[in-house]
């Protein structure tokens, strides 16, 4: 089974044009077996609509904003890299993207998982303290 995440747009989306990162997603999601793991909006459509089972962690804003501190701390005071080409430092526009994306991004998630759920089994994990 083949695994791709699209943080790998970190470092590809330089040499990429949007058309042919569209395209390789349209031949990827057409074999047989794959996992996709990221939130990429501008092709997340295309990756639910193709979708047999869809995780979705819906978890907090204070919980994702701490782990991407966490993270970021851990890998600048032990020298790892982070995965997926991440470019391994918290701009504020990431920041902001992650405090605003339960009411902008969230609702059109939500929406798209509903349009083309039917007949998919949905997986949604929360966290315990909300």
């Amino acid at each position: 089974m083949r695994f791709f995440h699209d943080s790998s747009l970190w470092s590809d989306q330089k040499s990429k044009k949007k058309e042919q990162w569209r395209e390789y997603l349209d031949n990827l999601v057409q074999k047989p077996h794959w996992i996709i793991d990221g939130n990429y909006m501008c092709t997340l459509e295309l990756r639910i609509a193709a979708a047999e089972t869809i995780i979705f962690l819906d978890y907090p804003r204070w919980l994702c904003l701490w782990r991407i501190l966490r993270r970021n701390l851990v890998a600048t005071f032990s020298g790892k890299k982070i995965a997926g080409g991440n470019p391994g430092k918290v701009e504020w526009s990431f920041l902001k993207f992650v405090w605003s994306y339960k009411n902008v991004e969230r609702p059109k998630v939500i929406a798209l998982l509903e349009s083309y759920g039917e007949g998919r089994d949905d997986i949604l994990f929360l966290a315990r303290n909300r």
